[in-house]
């Protein structure tokens, strides 16, 4: 690697780091291979490693609890909007959006965030990966005032009534 090398990987995290919504790199099965600090925020009651686990696995969807196997496995990750966005990323080589209202596990109960997800395609190498961008919408949505973009746990708020 040479240096004009490391200063541009630099400053490619840097520039993915200003962006105020969690962004993550991830394989076609939702692996996590990086993420930017505000995704680090929106991670940061886990304890457990992050990389390599899959998406769902790593932010406690509720879903993901459905089989063992966790994230993807289960019988309702077949129409996960999250999941199926980022397949279309990577099959369609093109950005896919789409609203999706995340229903996560938190400390015992069932919570709520109604998100805009952002599929773009990343080819890396010989490997086809997706930059995968989760910005809440909630207030966005209702006409009112953007989100604040700090506190990820504090926008992970509306319990939901038990689904499963």
């Amino acid at each position: 690697m040479t240096l004009n090398d490391q200063y541009f990987e630099g400053v490619l995290q840097l520039v993915v780091d200003a962006v105020p919504s969690p962004v993550f790199l991830v394989d076609d099965d939702m692996r996590i291979l990086e993420w930017n600090t505000a995704a680090s925020e929106l991670l940061a009651a886990d304890t457990n490693p992050v990389r390599h686990q899959c998406v769902g696995d790593t932010l406690h969807c509720f879903y993901a609890t459905d089989v063992a196997a966790g994230c993807g496995r289960g019988p309702l990750c077949k129409s996960c909007v999250m999941r199926n966005s980022v397949a279309e990323g990577i099959q369609g080589h093109q950005v896919v959006r789409r609203h999706h209202n995340m229903e996560l596990m938190r400390n015992g109960q069932l919570l709520g965030m109604d998100t805009l997800i952002t599929a773009s395609p990343f080819p890396h190498h010989e490997t086809q990966l997706v930059l995968l961008v989760i910005e809440p919408i909630g207030d966005v949505a209702g006409g009112k005032s953007r989100l604040p973009i700090s506190g990820w746990s504090q926008l992970i708020s509306q319990p939901l009534a038990n689904s499963k």
